[in-house]
């Protein structure tokens, strides 16, 4: 269970994947509010098997990318995302990334670094 400071953290990194995507303009980003209550009976995702390809399509998005942070030790962090296509419910691609400094900048750095390298300019998808 995350700590406060780490519950700050994640929606720090939700905050930047979702503006860098936005802006690089590989993903248009849909408005979740209106499965708030849906989203926090599933999270976390990766223990659903797939829900949020059913929280997706209510939204009328083509793919639904999730991310997860695991704390190896009180420094390390492992930040992967995966994104699955809606019409399918396969997963399309996953990226991950080790981070060795745990604080704001640090996660966001590595989690900027994860978004250029491996979701930004690979694919056409939107």
């Amino acid at each position: 269970m995350a700590n406060p400071a780490e519950k700050k953290r994640l929606q720090l990194l939700t905050d930047e994947v979702s503006q860098m995507l936005a802006s690089a303009g590989t993903y248009a980003i849909a408005d979740n509010s209106s499965q708030a209550v849906e989203i926090d009976k599933k999270s976390p995702f990766f223990k659903c098997n797939g829900c949020e390809v059913d929280i997706a399509k209510k939204l009328d998005a083509a793919f639904a990318i999730t991310g997860l942070v695991q704390k190896g030790s009180a420094s390390a962090a492992n930040i992967s995302m995966a994104v699955r296509s809606v019409a399918t419910g396969e997963l399309v691609r996953t990226a991950g990334i080790t981070v060795l400094e745990n604080t704001d900048e640090g996660w966001l750095r590595g989690v900027r670094r994860l978004v250029k390298s491996r979701l930004i300019g690979e694919g056409d998808a939107k």
